[in-house]
């Protein structure tokens, strides 16, 4: 039977060594994300952050209808919530029900997500 031992300095070791290309990763996920982003009226891309909740976790957030930029809509009808009519931001009135056609995907979280990265090789041997 083999026995294992563990260096009980292997968690500081793996933290100091991992835990920059965790930090290094997660940042450049989140650039990518936001160079990638469609503006409108600038909602999303300001939206993302990183944090942190482990020393080898990395967390990119984007706050807003992310989702229906990154997957798109079917067209489907958008009803008013209350007795007024729907209009646009340039102020056009359209009623109190109004069928939208749907919009294209724009994946610009996938195309962050996705990307291949480069890692810091020199401290693992």
């Amino acid at each position: 039977m083999a026995h294992v031992r563990v260096n009980p300095g292997i968690d500081s070791w793996v933290t100091a060594h991992v835990g920059s290309n965790v930090r290094k990763v997660t940042e450049a996920v989140a650039r990518d994300a936001m160079a990638h982003c469609p503006v409108d009226s600038g909602d999303t891309v300001e939206s993302i952050r990183t944090y942190y909740p482990g020393k080898l976790r990395g967390v990119v957030i984007v706050g807003g209808a992310w989702r229906f930029i990154e997957y798109g809509t079917s067209p489907h009808w958008i009803d008013s919530h209350g007795p007024w009519s729907l209009r646009s931001d340039e102020g056009v009135y359209f009623g109190r029900r109004v069928w939208h056609p749907g919009t294209t995907a724009n994946p610009f979280m996938r195309t962050a997500l996705y990307r291949r990265r480069e890692l810091d090789r020199s401290v693992v041997k």
